[in-house]
């Protein structure tokens, strides 16, 4: 009988040391999980932010209106500097940021039926920019690192800015 209830308690402590590695194996994906979104969502960022800066170039090759042109040169700066942001935050947690936009995406930003001209232009980049904050938006939501909390809310407020700006500039 004493070497049925060892065995029990063997048995029983087994059990419960498998569980506990369990939840903490489901503990480690939901991390994995949590780092690859954070990852996703500022390659995206980024790719929307190199989207934002390459719309905003063609200003020199199209009839925009003065304060379009304004609005443009502002936005080159201020996404410039967001690059450079994104990419020391990207360094800092030990993630690959692309460097140039694919062929592609640059082809379907630049695909316009009409002629670009300033409302176009606006209209792109008012798509660009919400799509930009909604990126950053389900980062803050997903993320627990303080610092990709800081970034987010930082830039959201600058791109609604932007946004109210666009949105301003249409209605004109």
């Amino acid at each position: 009988m004493t070497a049925s209830l060892m065995m029990l308690s063997t048995l029983i402590s087994c059990d419960f040391v498998l569980e506990g590695n369990s939840n903490k194996g489901d503990t480690q994906k939901e991390e994995i999980a949590v780092h690859m979104d954070e990852a996703k969502l500022l390659v995206e960022t980024s790719m929307i932010n190199m989207s934002v800066l390459h719309l905003s170039q063609l200003d020199k090759e199209s009839d925009f209106d003065q304060e379009v042109k304004v609005m443009s040169n502002t936005l080159k700066r201020e996404h410039f500097k967001l690059s450079q942001k994104l990419d020391e935050m990207a360094e800092e947690k030990l993630i690959s940021l692309p460097d140039t936009l694919y062929n592609g995406s640059v082809t379907s930003i630049l695909k316009v039926k009409e002629p670009l001209n300033s409302e176009v232009y606006l209209k792109r980049l008012y798509q660009l920019l919400k799509n930009q904050i909604s990126s950053l938006d389900m980062l803050s939501k997903r993320t627990t690192d303080s610092d990709f909390k800081t970034l987010s809310l930082e830039t959201k407020s600058m791109l609604e800015d932007e946004l109210k700006e666009t949105e301003r500039l249409l209605t004109m």
